[in-house]
């Protein structure tokens, strides 16, 4: 067993998907974070937001603060963000809502257009990566 193995916690919400998937949701390696590639299902597996962008959007972040939290974080927390979307024209609704979110001022950005991204009707998927608090 690799010595690191006692510094990382695995973050799992009780996601039907994430196991349908087999991905870990989150993990926290001492006190970075990161998530892997979020996705607005809810927890049973169920797009969220169909023809809505926003609505996904929201899903999405709202999937990141659940795991995010596990860790002792928050969105405020979160230092990456990396979106990948299928669309350009889904930009203006993901600029609205992100900005809602990060009121002051979004962390470093790297986003990826037309991306194909699993499921049908999944408009846009992000990984995050925080710093948890000093415990």
């Amino acid at each position: 067993m690799p010595i690191l193995s006692s510094f990382v916690t695995r973050l799992e919400p009780d996601w039907k998907w994430t196991k349908d998937f087999g991905v870990l949701p989150g993990i926290k390696v001492g006190r970075i974070v990161s998530t892997c590639g979020i996705i607005p299902l809810d927890a049973d597996g169920r797009l969220v937001g169909k023809d809505d962008v926003p609505t996904q959007v929201r899903k999405v972040f709202d999937n990141i603060a659940e795991v995010l939290a596990l860790a002792g974080c928050t969105l405020n927390d979160v230092t990456k963000l990396t979106i990948y979307m299928k669309d350009l024209s889904d930009f203006p609704a993901l600029k609205e809502v992100r900005g809602q979110l990060f009121p002051n001022g979004v962390p470093g950005v790297v986003t990826t257009v037309g991306a194909d991204l699993i499921g049908e009707g999944i408009r846009i998927e992000i990984e995050a990566q925080a710093v948890a608090p000093s415990a």
